[in-house]
C-alpha cells in the first residue's frame, strides 16, 4: 500500500478513533492533531495545518491538569515532590506508552519517508500526538485516561509520595 493510500485509510478511520476516545469535538481538529509536519513534505498550501501549533497548547493544558490533580491529591506535598511527580507523569516515555495503548500510531498521518521508516512508532512522535490531541479530547485528561492507565498513574503517585 502506498503512502497516499495509507494516509487516506488513516483519515477514513478517524471515526473509530473518535469513538475510542469519546471525542465530541471537531473532526478536522482531530485530524490536524494527528497530522505530522512530514505529511506536507514542503508542499504545504494555505489552509493546510499540521499538529505543530497544537503541541504548544497541549503541553500547557496537560501540564496544568496534571499539576492541578497532584496539588489536590497531595495537600501535604512540597513543591519539589509535586514538580518531580508531574515531570514523571508527563515525560515522553509515559505519554508514548499512553499513545501506544490507544493505538495512536495507527492514525498518525505522515510523509512517505516517515511512514516507510516506521516513525509513527517512535516515542517522541507518539508523545507529541498525545499532547497535541489533548487540546479538546476531554476537559480533564485524568478522566480521559483508559482505566488501566488511571490505575498506573495513581500507583505512580502513591510510590513517589513515599
Amino acid at each position: 500500500m502506498n503512502t497516499v493510500d495509507v494516509n487516506k485509510s488513516r483519515r477514513e478511520r478517524l471515526g473509530e478513533l473518535a469513538e475510542k476516545l469519546n471525542w465530541q469535538g471537531d473532526m478536522q481538529l482531530l485530524q490536524q492533531a494527528l497530522t505530522h509536519p512530514t505529511y506536507f513534505e514542503g508542499q504545504k498550501s494555505p489552509g493546510d495545518e499540521d499538529n505543530q501549533r497544537l503541541e504548544f497548547l497541549g503541553d500547557s493544558i496537560l501540564g496544568f491538569v496534571v499539576a492541578r490533580e497532584l496539588f489536590k491529591r497531595n495537600p501535604a506535598a512540597d513543591e519539589g515532590y509535586l514538580s518531580k511527580t508531574r515531570a514523571a507523569l508527563v515525560c515522553e516515555g509515559s505519554l508514548a506508552d499512553l499513545a501506544r495503548e490507544l493505538g495512536l500510531g495507527d492514525y498518525i498521518i505522515m510523509g512517505k519517508g516517515s511512514l516507510k521508516n516506521g516513525e509513527q512508532n517512535r516515542n517522541s512522535i507518539l508523545a507529541d500526538a498525545w499532547r497535541r490531541g489533548r487540546k479538546r479530547w476531554r476537559p480533564f485528561c485524568w478522566l480521559a485516561l483508559p482505566r488501566s492507565w488511571r490505575k498506573k498513574w495513581a500507583i505512580a503517585m502513591r510510590i513517589t509520595r513515599a
